[in-house]
């Protein structure tokens, strides 16, 4: 049977597989680099909430853990703080936006809320959040264990 924490855990991989496909299917095939720091920091999460369960023995493999919390938890605020422009915006040669008549009036129906917005980022990297947390606590053992504290 399954402990708490083990269940809560397969939760976590199940919300964030839903995740990633939703935002895989968002991305339309385009390859970025917004794309390629999600796809990394997808992998790190698996890599630490899938080790999370296990004792870590091999000092490599506690380092490679480590290694893959921090880039993880670094990630988390590069992503929720990434501009998404649209591509219908251009730079003129003064440096200034130019808004194309057909966006604007799109970008008119479409403008959503702080709250909503707050909801979707919150939705989006929970997962990801409640994963490094975790593992931040094993990493923070996992260190003093290699002597670092």
């Amino acid at each position: 049977m399954l402990t708490e924490i083990e269940w809560w855990g397969g939760l976590l991989f199940i919300w964030g597989a839903g995740v990633y496909w939703m935002v895989k299917q968002e991305s339309e095939g385009k390859w970025d680099l917004q794309t390629s720091i999600y796809h990394l920091l997808y992998l790190c999460a698996i890599l630490v909430l899938s080790l999370y369960f296990y004792a870590v023995e091999s000092s490599i493999l506690q380092f490679a853990y480590i290694i893959a919390w921090l880039i993880g938890s670094i990630l988390i605020p590069v992503l929720g703080f990434w501009s998404s422009d649209d591509d219908s915006k251009e730079i003129n040669d003064e440096g200034n936006r130019e808004v194309s008549p057909e966006s604007q009036e799109e970008d008119d129906d479409e403008e959503v809320g702080p709250l909503y917005t707050f909801l979707g980022f919150l939705f989006i990297f929970a997962p990801f959040i409640i994963t490094f947390i975790l593992g931040g606590f094993k990493s923070f053992e996992l260190a003093t264990k290699l002597g670092w504290f």
